[in-house]
C-alpha cells in the first residue's frame, strides 16, 4: 500500500510542471495498428500445440490485424458516445506502416530484409480487403485518428541474423509469417523492440524511422504530430530525426526505455 501511494506521488510530482487545461479529457491511445502480431488463430493454435507460450502472453493471445468486422463494431461503439459539447469519441491509433516481405526474404534465402506497406498486408488477409477503406471513414467521421508508431515494429537486424542462422523457434513463426513469438525459453518474444540493434546502427535506425514517416504523411495526407516508439524503447539521438520531419510530443510512460537495457 505504501509503494503504491509513494508511485502515485512520484508520477503526480513530475506532472506539476507539465500544461495544464480547463475541464477533464478522456484519452484512448492504441498502438500497433497495421502491424502483425498474431496471424491467425490457426497459427496461435498450432504454437500452443507446439509448446510455445502464447497463451500467457497478452500480445500473442489479443493482438491481431482489425478485420473489417472489428472495424465496424469499433466505430459504431465510439459513434455511440459524445462528450458535453456533442463531439464524438474518438480514437488515437498509433500505427506501424510496414511488415516483413516474407516471400521475398525467403526467395533471397534470408541474406536482405524486405517490407511491404501494412495496406497491402490487409489486402492479403481474409475479411481485410475492405479494413484500410473503413479507417479512411472513420477518419472522416472524426472518430479514427492515425498517429506514428514505427515503420516496423520488429528489431530488423537481430531477426535476419536469427533466420540466417537458422534459429528454429524464429523460423517456425517466419513459416506462420510472424516476426517471432512467445519463446518456449522464456516466454517473451525478442525480436519487437525496433529500435534495439548493434553498436553503430543508430544511424540505420534514424533513416527507418524517418523513411516511415514519410510513408505516414504520403498514405494519410498529413504529418504525424506524435510519435510513440515501439515497447517505448529509442536512443536519444532519435529524436532530433523525429523533430526534423515534424514530431512535436512523445507519447509513452513517465520514462524512456533504453535500447540494450536501462532507463532515463
Amino acid at each position: 500500500m505504501l509503494l503504491k501511494a509513494k508511485r502515485c506521488l512520484t508520477h503526480n510530482l513530475l506532472n506539476l510542471p507539465g500544461s495544464r487545461i480547463d475541464g477533464r479529457i478522456v484519452v484512448i491511445e492504441s498502438d500497433d495498428w497495421g502491424a502483425i502480431r498474431m496471424r491467425s488463430r490457426e497459427a496461435y493454435d498450432r504454437l500452443l500445440a507446439h509448446g510455445y507460450p502464447v497463451d500467457r502472453n497478452g500480445y500473442e493471445r489479443n493482438d491481431a490485424l482489425a478485420s473489417e468486422e472489428d472495424l465496424e463494431l469499433l466505430f459504431d461503439l465510439l459513434a455511440s458516445h459524445r462528450d458535453g459539447e456533442g463531439r464524438l469519441a474518438a480514437i488515437t491509433a498509433n500505427c506501424i506502416m510496414t511488415n516483413p516481405d516474407f516471400g521475398k526474404i525467403r526467395e533471397e534465402d534470408f541474406r536482405t530484409y524486405h517490407y511491404e506497406p501494412f495496406t497491402s498486408t490487409l489486402a492479403r488477409y481474409e475479411r481485410h480487403g475492405g479494413s484500410f477503406a473503413r479507417w479512411q471513414q472513420g477518419m472522416r467521421a472524426g472518430i479514427f485518428r492515425p498517429q506514428y508508431h514505427g515503420r516496423e515494429h520488429i528489431a530488423v537486424g537481430p531477426w535476419m541474423r536469427a533466420l540466417q542462422r537458422g534459429d528454429a523457434e524464429v523460423r517456425e513463426a517466419f513459416d506462420l509469417e510472424m516476426a517471432g513469438t512467445a519463446s518456449r525459453r522464456n516466454g517473451r518474444n525478442s525480436y519487437v523492440v525496433a529500435f534495439e540493434g548493434d553498436p553503430g546502427e543508430e544511424a540505420r535506425l534514424a533513416e527507418a524511422a524517418a523513411d516511415g514517416l514519410r510513408m505516414f504523411e504520403q498514405l494519410f495526407g498529413y504529418r504525424s504530430r506524435t510519435f510513440i516508439a515501439p515497447c517505448y524503447t529509442w536512443p536519444a539521438s532519435l529524436e532530433k530525426t523525429l523533430r526534423a520531419e515534424g514530431v512535436e510530443a512523445l507519447q509513452g510512460m513517465i520514462h524512456q526505455c533504453l535500447p540494450g537495457g536501462g532507463h532515463r
